[in-house]
């Protein structure tokens, strides 16, 4: 997936966002804007208005409900304008459809984190069994919300001719990943604000660099020269044991320091696929061979048996990031590995920070790699929806919408600008941005044994027994994921 996005939208994403939500179907823009930040011609030929390429609807006043989380609630609506970018922008691209479309979005949020999973799963299908047409579509955790569709309590999105699932809106990856025996249940794009925020990434104290003489990590990134023994041997240049207690710890400096999440997301970076899919449209399992064993010992002897890394002990790795951003804002570490939602807890960091790709495993290997927590919020119709094209109609328009106003404003002027502070970073980001992937173990980990933590845990754990443990649990995951695609069978059958 390529979402290249123009440089100049840092500088003129405020003005797209004050004019989106006044825009006309047509794409047309009104006066009402502050005149003096009016783009050139040839500045505004850079932006696509992609709502405007849409089909004109009138849905005669309908209201599309979503369920959705509580905690993320503003995903789908904000009551108001108040004056903060993203608040706003998401204001005014409901307002945008709403007056297009003749239609009126809402919610229904319940809680979502990952404790109440079976609570919220509970909930999807109630109103499917009971056949209730309340919801016209679900925003759901990722992890817990992709196992309901094996289930058939969501409607095949390719089956729903007013939904382009291949428009740039939508992360293609997934669905090219998570499309099975012909059919989309879910998708991931645009529209979910926390795609974009959980993003895994590695961060750099400048100060710290230039301390110890680094070279510029950007120009390595820029090189394709940014790989794992690049990120082994920078590290171990800055390691110290800081209060001199002959031990390394929470007290001590560091080249790179991560966590159990990030060490599972650097499968990713690495290209190593989980599933690959076979002849019949289903999936089998690929991940076990001699490179991912090799890739496993070469990371676990990174991060557990030299002084220049620290990994969190996974009973603080739930303290949401203060630990790993208390080390790095102290000026102890030069590497982080988090998500960047990271960018909120070093507001208030002295020395400079920015914000770097995972790294390659090697020079071959063609493009930086990275996927979002799996947290973030994927988008499906149930089976129990009244209108299946209404519903695909509202989910395109959202998430096109979006995609113009929404995620510039949410990076090119939040993050970009109040927080990485160097357009180098924004080049970063947008080289995270294309190449995110999701793997169909990834998204469905719940129903495969959680296949895809395993390497992370246990690098987190210091269990160095991969191949062997891998090894017993062979059978068992092919026979899960066997009968995961035999329950999506199923499915497609019932939807044809």
């Amino acid at each position: 997936m390529t979402r290249k996005i123009i440089s100049l939208l840092l500088a003129f994403s405020l003005l797209a966002v004050t004019f989106a939500g006044c825009a006309e179907k047509s794409g047309k823009q009104t006066d009402a804007a502050d005149t003096s930040q009016t783009p050139t011609d040839t500045e505004t030929e850079t932006r696509v208005d992609y709502f405007a390429t849409l089909p004109d609807y009138d849905f005669g006043g309908k209201t599309c409900t979503f369920l959705c989380r509580t905690e993320l609630e503003h995903e789908i609506a904000v009551e108001a304008e108040d004056g903060e970018i993203v608040n706003d922008a998401i204001f005014k691209r409901n307002m945008r459809i709403e007056e297009a479309y003749n239609t009126k979005i809402t919610y229904h949020a319940i809680p979502g984190s990952w404790a109440d999973a079976a609570s919220f799963q509970s909930a999807v299908t109630k109103a499917v069994n009971a056949g209730d047409s309340s919801y016209d579509a679900i925003a759901i955790y990722m992890a817990y919300g992709a196992p309901l569709a094996s289930q058939g309590n969501y409607y095949a999105l390719n089956k729903i001719p007013t939904i382009n699932i291949n428009a740039d809106w939508w992360v293609q990856s997934l669905v090219e990943n998570n499309t099975v025996y012909g059919n989309l249940y879910f998708i991931i794009g645009d529209l979910s604000l926390t795609m974009w925020s959980y993003i895994y990434a590695i961060f750099f104290n400048k100060q710290l660099a230039a301390d110890y003489n680094i070279e510029n990590p950007y120009q390595t990134v820029k090189d394709g020269n940014w790989t794992l023994d690049r990120l082994i041997e920078l590290s171990k240049l800055v390691s110290s044991d800081v209060n001199s207690d002959g031990k390394y710890d929470l007290e001590d400096q560091y080249g790179f320091i991560t966590n159990v999440h990030s060490m599972r997301a650097i499968v990713t970076s690495f290209e190593i696929p989980f599933t690959q899919r076979n002849d019949e449209g289903g999936f089998d399992f690929v991940f076990y061979n001699e490179h991912t064993v090799d890739v496993f010992n070469k990371l676990y002897d990174f991060v557990n048996n030299n002084d220049s890394s620290f990994i969190l002990d996974p009973n603080l790795d739930h303290a949401g990031g203060q630990w790993l951003s208390k080390i790095f804002v102290e000026d102890r570490a030069l590497f982080m590995t988090y998500t960047l939602d990271m960018t909120d807890m070093l507001r208030d960091m002295k020395s400079d920070f920015g914000i770097l790709p995972m790294p390659k495993y090697n020079e071959t290997q063609k493009n930086y790699m990275s996927h979002s927590y799996d947290g973030a919020s994927i988008f499906a119709v149930p089976v129990s929806a009244s209108d299946y094209e209404f519903s695909g109609a509202m989910l395109d328009a959202m998430s096109a919408e979006s995609k113009y106003t929404v995620i510039p404003a949410f990076y090119d002027l939040k993050l970009m600008t109040k927080v990485t502070r160097d357009d180098d970073s924004a080049e970063m980001l947008d080289i995270i941005r294309q190449d995110m992937t999701y793997d169909f173990a990834y998204v469905h980990t719940m129903s495969v044994d959680y296949v895809f933590s395993m390497f992370g845990d246990m690098i987190g754990t210091q269990n160095d027994t991969f191949a062997s443990t891998y090894e017993k649990k062979a059978k068992s995951l092919d026979k899960l994921l066997e009968t995961l695609l035999k329950n999506y069978a199923k499915v497609a059958e019932s939807q044809q």
